[in-house]
């Protein structure tokens, strides 16, 4: 049997692939019976002494590929009828040789490939389809389908959410469906599933909220809003953040605004922002935004400040609340 198991959903993604390698029974046996193989440096000899392999003292064994099958997609940039020219010869050579191969691959191996693409224009597409095979695209929830998903894994734990907490929790961690079963995990041990996850819970205990009040804070600060900034400050305070943490997230975010506003100079869209600071959309976006409040030199000011106040914290020479009162103000002030 031949698996392809493609999309940007890897949590539920690996998820199937737990399920299949539990129907191989007991553990202890299970893993001489698995094999993984790089689909980077993937040779059709390699493939087949995996699967060829006879399962030991079991009645399956799965050959799980990486990687390999994404490698034929094709490029966003070729010609659409230019073929497998663009293509290396070695790579076609492994291509035709693994494609002789798959009808041969013994019903006693579940052959797996995890793959990030998989479409109809892949040269591997009609020949995996016409051998015995489980193909399915996972692909990651967004927007209402999102929020769904986030109900949906609420309950069947046991608990309850109410839908403004839901909507938070997709807004702020986004369709990282690995970071949000974690998140959901912190909130239902939080309620104790006496009572639905609220929106204060969410605001309470998910990071990445929290960082929407960091977000807060700056805004105050680019508009010399220094009391408004204090007071926002001292409402994580009251939630039981640390000061220092305070200070490494707003460090954080101007590192962030600095890097978002000298990409933005030099003329990057969105996307490209989001690739190389490998950050959220949403926090892309905020950055950008508040890069607009603040001049080069301004920014590259306050950074130097936040270092000096960081630096004479950790050497002592400041308690951590009281600096952080004096520089939100001072920072506030800086022009």
């Amino acid at each position: 049997m031949i698996y392809v198991l493609y999309g940007d959903d890897d949590y539920t993604r690996d998820q199937q692939v737990a399920r299949l390698k539990a129907r191989l029974g007991d553990p202890a046996t299970a893993s001489m019976n698995i094999t993984v193989l790089d689909g980077d440096r993937l040779t059709v000899g390699a493939l087949q002494e995996s699967c060829d392999a006879m399962p030991f003292l079991a009645e399956r064994r799965l050959v799980i590929v990486r990687n390999f099958l994404s490698r034929y997609e094709p490029r966003k940039d070729a010609v659409a009828d230019s073929g497998d020219a663009a293509r290396p010869r070695r790579d076609r050579d492994l291509e035709e040789a693994v494609k002789a191969y798959l009808p041969n691959v013994p019903e006693s191996t579940g052959l797996i490939f995890l793959e990030e693409r998989f479409s109809e224009q892949n040269p591997f597409w009609a020949a995996i389809n016409s051998t015995k095979k489980f193909v399915k695209c996972y692909a990651a929830p967004r927007g209402a389908d999102l929020q769904a998903w986030i109900r949906q894994r609420v309950t069947e734990s046991g608990g309850q959410i109410m839908p403004a907490a839901a909507n938070l929790l997709a807004t702020f961690v986004g369709e990282n469906l690995r970071q949000l079963d974690l998140e959901i995990d912190k909130l239902l041990s939080y309620t104790g599933g006496k009572r639905a996850i609220q929106e204060e819970d969410v605001q309470a205990l998910v990071t990445q909220v929290k960082e929407a009040t960091i977000f807060q804070v700056v805004d105050a600060i680019a508009t010399h809003g220094g009391k408004r900034a204090i007071g926002l400050f001292h409402t994580l305070l009251d939630e039981g953040t640390s000061p220092i943490y305070v200070l490494a997230m707003i460090t954080r975010q101007f590192r962030i605004i600095l890097q978002v506003k000298e990409m933005v100079a030099a003329g990057a869209t969105q996307g490209e922002m989001q690739s190389r600071l490998h950050l959220h959309a949403y926090v892309v976006s905020k950055a950008a935004d508040q890069a607009r409040n603040f001049t080069l030199q301004r920014l590259e000011a306050i950074y130097r400040r936040l270092a000096e106040v960081d630096a004479g914290i950790k050497r002592g020479r400041m308690e951590p609340e009281l600096a952080l009162d004096l520089l939100v103000v001072e920072l506030a002030g800086i022009t």
